[in-house]
């Protein structure tokens, strides 16, 4: 009896041993690259973000580099100067995720001056203004770019103030005007443009506001 109840004593505390070795191993596995390829999961990274999307509204302040003030002179008499460089003011709202819609308004204005046997005589001024709609198609060729290219149809006016006149006379006629352009942005919603192409001035850079 004796030696029946030493060796259950015995059994005992190397059963729990084994036991505890046991979880401790199955605690600690060590999970082979195997099976961390198995395990893990796929997360695909996050597509780029188009420079123009669908309900993107862009207005867009500008000043022309190359004047065109509509001035057609066949003497040389004359020496047109400006008054106030061409200024711009564009809205373009995405119809589409590749086209947009908008309108524009300019304005400039040009002194006029005699440099005939009257030298330096003032003769009057010209304000140029420049209303239409546009349509523009968007690509993406750049990244954080925004180039397009588009149409204009609308109205030019062009007001004469002659000093010896008590008068102004008005010339309105319809404007037609295609461009290419871009928009390069420093952060989501602020940047700059550059457009070129036959309206009031021939090349215009400026502000670009997005909102979306």
């Amino acid at each position: 009896m004796k030696k029946l109840l030493y060796l259950l004593l015995f059994l005992i505390p190397c059963a729990s041993a084994a036991y505890g070795q046991t979880s401790f191993h199955e605690s600690h596995k060590v999970v082979t690259e195997d099976e961390e390829e198995t395990d893990s999961t796929f997360v695909p990274k996050p597509k780029a973000r188009p420079p123009f999307r669908l309900g993107q509204a862009d207005i867009c302040v500008g000043i022309g580099l190359m004047p065109n003030n509509g001035l057609r002179f066949n003497s040389g008499d004359f020496e047109v100067t400006t008054a106030l460089p061409p200024v711009s003011l564009t809205a373009d709202f995405g119809v589409s995720d590749a086209i947009s819609l908008g309108a524009y308004v300019g304005m400039s204005k040009a002194n006029v001056s005699s440099i005939g046997w009257l030298s330096n005589t003032a003769v009057g001024s010209i304000t140029y203004y420049m209303v239409g709609g546009r349509l523009l198609y968007h690509f993406d060729l750049l990244r954080n770019m925004d180039t397009y290219g588009g149409a204009m149809l609308g109205y030019t006016a062009s007001t004469v103030n002659v000093s010896d006149a008590a008068d102004n006379v008005s010339v309105y006629r319809m404007a037609y005007n295609v461009f290419l352009g871009g928009r390069y942005r420093f952060s989501r919603n602020v940047g700059i443009f550059f457009e070129v192409g036959y309206g009031i001035s021939l090349a215009n850079v400026g502000l670009d506001l997005k909102f979306n």
